[in-house]
């Protein structure tokens, strides 16, 4: 039996909107141990999955995907985007140890910019999260719809989403760009 290899159709994916989104928190997946070609070095990534409120012409809302590397010291994405979220400080107890977990199932306005990078030959825009701030006081919060955590995935390749697959190519192919209304909730 053979086993053919193709080259995915990138077909008419649309980024996510630029500016200021609306979102929920859908999967908190952790990479593991993942070689950095940028510092030459292994390093633990996680990667955020949020849905935004606005929709495509499918009727599926947007996705955006970030990677951090899993660090809070004090230059890190991850600590700056989880304070920026959460309105305010990290305590030095949760600076020792921050269950990631929490946040899926939150809302946030995630702030995305386009970034257009040449991809085989053509020009393609890339929705980058550099930005996770709370909600506004009286905005709606959403529920995450239509998704399955990687985790409980029975078959990756037919319940994932093309949209957040071609995401998650896009963050593997581009490290250099890696990039709380908590409510009443306490953490």
């Amino acid at each position: 039996m053979s086993v053919v290899a193709r080259e995915p159709e990138r077909g008419d994916w649309v980024p996510a909107p630029s500016g200021m989104q609306p979102a929920v928190c859908c999967d908190v997946i952790d990479l593991g141990l993942v070689k950095d070609e940028r510092w030459n070095k292994t390093v633990h990534k996680v990667k955020f999955v949020w849905q935004l409120a606005v929709k495509r012409e499918d009727g599926k809302r947007h996705m955006a995907i970030n990677t951090y590397t899993v660090s809070l010291s004090p230059k890190a994405w991850l600590r700056k985007h989880l304070e920026s979220w959460r309105g305010g400080p990290l305590t030095p107890e949760e600076r020792q140890g921050f269950d990631l977990e929490i946040l899926v199932g939150r809302n946030c306005i995630l702030n995305i910019i386009h970034n257009p990078k040449i991809y085989d030959g053509e020009e393609v825009i890339f929705a980058n999260v550099v930005g996770v701030n709370p909600l506004m006081k009286g905005m709606d919060r959403m529920a995450v719809e239509d998704y399955t955590r990687k985790a409980d995935r029975v078959d990756e390749q037919t319940s994932f989403d093309t949209e957040a697959m071609d995401a998650e190519k896009e963050v593997q192919e581009h490290p250099e760009e890696e990039n709380f209304d908590f409510g009443e909730m306490e953490f």
